[in-house]
């Protein structure tokens, strides 16, 4: 049935990610580690407490494939082919939109180099395929005004379920103002320690990892937390450079981090999984 038809599309998703994300690592870290590191960075994300909606019939699957995919095309300096995946992930999420911020950071950091010759390493006109994704987003905008009569339908919908769009400290305070548990759709405490981990590591991305890693995961996380914690480890996933940060570490023997994430993630993957499969509120 439907529900069938999309667990196999999601799954068939996550695969993609999979070699996606062995192949962005390969690119980014040393040859003599770089195998480690994208095993490590794959069962990263493969233990990550909301991992079982990458499984789900759920958009996380194909949205992280399609951003992995935007990631590898910029780096290599396809301008064109990371511009059109963009579109596609802003159509898949809203959150796409942020993935102007690493397609624009790798077409700066092209064009600051020079030849020789002195001539600039790639054209001004590369930047113009950023513009796909904020163009893809308006598309979409378009059609909701058509059938709903508000272009933003969408983020009205959702200010009904996560509240209104405030700064990155208002997730805590509803979760404070919501009366802390152990997990629910308000109030989860299992939410606040995942989005308290998301944050502390991203001071340490910020000294490790290429500008325009950090930057997307910043942004995406600003926005996810602007509102509440509801969801925050599903929204969480899809940002990947964490992983690959998990999976450098280890191959260069500091494995505390590592380790300890294994534990808790797969702990707390385990339990969502086990409430998920009973029907009970998960993310």
């Amino acid at each position: 049935g439907p529900v069938g038809a999309g667990v196999l599309i999601s799954n068939l998703c996550l695969l993609v990610s999979l070699l996606l994300l062995d192949r962005l690592v390969r690119m980014e870290v040393n040859p003599e580690v770089a195998e480690t590191a994208a095993f490590v960075s794959c069962a990263a994300l493969l233990l990550f407490p909301s991992s079982l909606f990458l499984s789900a019939v759920y958009a996380e699957s194909l949205f992280l494939s399609l951003s992995l995919g935007v990631f590898i095309l910029a780096r290599q300096g396809h301008n064109a082919g990371a511009g059109a995946l963009a579109g596609l992930a802003s159509l898949t999420r809203p959150f796409g939109i942020l993935l102007v911020i690493p397609l624009l950071w790798e077409w700066w950091d092209r064009w600051r180099q020079r030849h020789d010759n002195g001539r600039r390493g790639v054209s001004m006109w590369g930047s113009l395929w950023a513009l796909v994704a904020p163009a893809s987003l308006a598309s979409y905008m378009l059609y909701c005004r058509s059938i709903f009569g508000d272009p933003l339908a969408f983020v009205h919908r959702q200010q009904r379920w996560r509240g209104g769009l405030s700064g990155p400290w208002q997730a805590f305070v509803r979760w404070w103002e919501a009366g802390p548990v152990a997990h629910g759709s308000h109030g989860s405490t299992v939410e606040l320690v995942v989005a308290i981990v998301c944050v502390g590591m991203l001071v340490f991305m910020v000294r490790k990892m290429r500008p325009s890693y950090t930057l997307y995961r910043a942004a995406g996380l600003i926005l996810a937390l602007g509102s509440t914690l509801w969801s925050f480890s599903r929204l969480a996933i899809t940002l990947f450079p964490f992983f690959i940060f998990i999976g450098s570490s280890w191959s260069f023997g500091r494995r505390c981090l590592p380790v300890i994430y294994a534990f808790f993630g797969a702990t707390l993957s385990g339990l969502l999984m086990a409430l998920f499969a009973n029907w009970w509120w998960v993310g």
